[in-house]
């Protein structure tokens, strides 16, 4: 009976190894990492506002901005095409559109210059201040198709890292209207 056992756990220890070494199971830990915070995703992100040259509170506001966009990301793998040791996994994905708010924030600037101006001197903060509180309340959202490659080594299924195109969808911030 222990004989059995042993077998039985063995052979439970395998499968379950294999079931998350597929393309699918790779590409869906990767937005996943997203939707949790993963703490990779958070270093990125507090990298990427350093960046930003922003006010410290609208540093504050983008990393507020940015983890709502990521926790609200919706996704659904619609393919897996595998080809020997290199497969490619379809996913659509829904974020908000923050390019739209964007487009918006800049239209609005555009018409309303005086109103983000001190002493008569237009201040970037001001604005930017402006424009992420549009972003962090937005409900517009935007669908993407992304074609996530991955390339099997020593029997283990590495994502590609994903290009600009890709991270801009992931973001929300993709320039859709130069399709």
């Amino acid at each position: 009976m222990k004989k059995i056992l042993s077998i039985l756990l063995i052979v439970f220890v395998l499968v379950g190894c294999n079931m998350t070494n597929t393309p699918t199971k790779k590409v869906e830990e990767f937005l996943m990492s997203y939707q949790t915070l993963s703490d990779d995703v958070v270093s990125d992100l507090e990298l990427s506002s350093e960046m930003e040259n922003l006010s410290s509170t609208n540093k504050i506001t983008y990393m507020d901005v940015m983890q709502r966009n990521y926790k609200n990301l919706k996704y659904e793998i619609t393919n897996e095409d595998v080809n020997g040791d290199e497969a490619v996994v379809t996913a659509k994905i829904t974020v908000y559109d923050l390019y739209k708010v964007m487009k918006e924030s800049n239209d609005y600037l555009t018409n309303n210059s005086t109103e983000f101006e001190i002493d008569g001197v237009y201040d970037q903060d001001k604005y930017r201040e402006y424009e992420l509180g549009e972003m962090l309340k937005t409900n517009y959202t935007v669908d993407y198709t992304i074609y996530f490659n991955l390339s099997k080594v020593d029997d283990e299924w590495i994502l590609t890292e994903p290009d600009n195109t890709t991270k801009e969808k992931i973001h929300g911030i993709y320039n859709y209207e130069l399709e």
